[in-house]
């Protein structure tokens, strides 16, 4: 897992959080986020998150099944993508 913190949030700020798939590997998936503060919109946090498909007993990684690749492949966003869709300023 990985933050990086853009501009400070104080305890009244009204933030938007946003997760999407970053990418779809044969074993592993990225999730990315980013905190958004309102008025103006921008951006506040941002970060990802490596998940790998491992198996239960050996606890060894293995492919992600082919129906979760498939369903997620089309959605899978670029951050500056995701950025212009939210609005977002760096």
């Amino acid at each position: 897992m990985h933050s990086e913190f853009h501009r400070p949030a104080r305890l009244d700020d009204r933030l938007h959080v946003a997760a999407y798939v970053g990418r779809v590997g044969t074993k592993s998936m990225t999730i990315n986020f980013e905190v958004l503060r309102e008025d103006p919109v921008s951006l506040g946090a941002s970060g990802y998150q490596v998940l790998v498909c491992v198996d239960r007993a050996t606890l060894l990684p293995r492919q992600l099944p082919a129906p979760v690749v498939a369903a997620l492949a089309p959605y899978t966003l670029t951050p500056e993508a995701a950025r212009s869709v939210l609005g977002a300023v760096p």
